[in-house]
């Protein structure tokens, strides 16, 4: 709380005198006279700022809120699916990104703590991108590529190369899940949707 108004009445002649939004508590008195004093106080508050730079996710809440000095204030993050948070500025400063906490369905929260001014929360989200490594675990064949990196929702496309034009996929896993495969031999394209990191292995 900070000095609202000081009022100092002379109790010998009744005059009041009223300070407003003093810059200190002190004040100065002639000895001469009984004097009453009493003072008014108040909350002392600040503007917490939120917005979302470009789009893909939300901040809650959003605009400004007002908050009273000293407080704990707390924001839900959501990126939408498929994407992250980027960045996160506090007052044109990044914050730690490990300071997020992961709540259910991909959300995240962040706290601003004992606040003493006011403050302007900016997040960015940026599309997640997965990296995908592919092989023949049996050795009789390989993918081309390897090894790349995609964005979330893009179409990937491997070329299967194996040794014998006789051979085909018999087995195709994803991350360990077992996948149906039609009739792949060699010069046959497996194509999929990247949503995650992806290991892929088969056999023939």
């Amino acid at each position: 709380h900070r000095i609202d108004t000081i009022v100092v009445k002379n109790l010998s002649t009744d005059a009041t005198d009223r300070i407003e939004r003093p810059a200190t508590g002190i004040v100065n008195l002639d000895a001469v006279a009984d004097y009453e004093v009493s003072a008014n106080f108040y909350a002392v508050e600040y503007t917490l700022t939120a917005n979302v730079s470009g789009s893909n996710g939300t901040i809650e809440l959003e605009g400004d809120t007002i908050v009273a000095c000293g407080t704990d204030y707390t924001y839900t993050i959501t990126p939408e699916e498929g994407y992250h948070v980027a960045t996160l500025l506090i007052n044109s400063v990044p914050a730690d990104l490990n300071d997020l906490v992961e709540g259910d369905s991909g959300t995240y929260t962040y706290t601003l703590s004992d606040i003493q001014e006011d403050k302007n929360v900016v997040v960015t989200f940026a599309i997640n991108n997965y990296t995908i490594n592919a092989s023949f675990t049996d050795g009789n064949g390989s993918f081309t590529p390897a090894s790349t990196t995609a964005d979330h929702g893009t179409s990937v496309d491997l070329n299967i190369n194996l040794l014998s034009t006789c051979e085909h996929v018999d087995t195709l896993t994803i991350n360990g899940e077992k996948v149906a495969v039609d009739s792949l031999t060699t010069g046959s394209v497996y194509s999929f949707v990247a949503t995650e990191d992806m290991t892929i292995e088969a056999t023939t």
